[in-house]
């Protein structure tokens, strides 16, 4: 692109991260549900069955050589779960009355279409992840570790290790899944998601004239955590690292 100042043109560039192509996104949902009262509804029970898809996802793109990413219409995402919830009230007398409450929600996230791509990556260079068919959406993408190597003898006796070459004692042991003896692109695998497959919630409380005293609990479980700055040595410029790496890095042997 070419810009005019004072009759002189000038070389810039333009920068094609517009929304100029987007489109709504369509969601279609199907519930199941179930709604009851017991004990002159004291308690209470819901139970729903979900399933969720979304067509035309808006979906981070990178663009191959330049780097810069942009948004855009490319998948169709399905979101399925079950979801219980028990409800307890109770009156005690003298102004005092009471509540107890557990939830628990299920997921599973799954890319059904990406409108002809097998996957789009995403995430950090140095910690892919990736958007594959079939796989929950931006699933962490990468060598699956088997161990660290302990000696130069356990090295030498590993054809892979071998072929790698380079590596020395307190390197990790990386799974050939494909069996043919070289560690490349082809070994990797997904390593889980972000998304928790199971989520869990309960609350207590009491009243009184007025006065309520309450707690509230949640968990979630099933999804993986990336911790980023354990991956780099030196993260910040003024040299501070993760505990774990001074503490439990590899220091020998066992």
């Amino acid at each position: 692109m070419q810009l005019a100042l004072n009759d002189v043109l000038y070389s810039g560039t333009q920068s094609s991260n517009t929304f100029d192509y987007l489109t709504w996104e369509s969601t279609d949902e199907m519930n199941f549900g179930l709604t009851a009262r017991f004990l002159k509804e004291r308690l209470s029970v819901d139970a729903d069955y979900y399933i969720r898809d979304t067509k035309d996802a808006v979906i981070r793109l990178t663009a191959p050589l330049t780097g810069e990413t942009y948004l855009r219409n490319k998948g169709e995402i399905r979101n399925s779960g079950f979801e219980l919830a028990f409800d307890w009230h109770d009156v005690l007398g003298n102004g005092i009355s009471y509540h107890a409450g557990a939830n628990m929600a299920t997921l599973k996230n799954e890319v059904r279409d990406l409108y002809g791509q097998p996957y789009i990556n995403g995430g950090m260079t140095e910690f892919l992840q990736r958007s594959i068919v079939g796989q929950p959406l931006l699933a962490f993408f990468g060598w699956e570790t088997d161990g660290v190597y302990q000696n130069t003898a356990e090295i030498a006796a590993d054809p892979t290790a071998v072929a790698q070459g380079g590596l020395v004692p307190g390197d990790f042991k990386y799974k050939d899944q494909n069996n043919d003896k070289v560690i490349d692109s082809n070994d990797r695998v997904v390593l889980g998601s972000y998304l928790p497959s199971f989520t869990w919630g309960a609350n207590l409380g009491i009243e009184y004239k007025g006065f309520e005293l309450s707690a509230n609990f949640m968990g979630q479980s099933g999804n993986k955590i990336l911790n980023r700055k354990r991956g780099q040595v030196i993260w910040t410029t003024d040299g501070n690292v993760d505990a774990d790496l001074a503490v439990n890095r590899w220091h020998g042997e066992g």
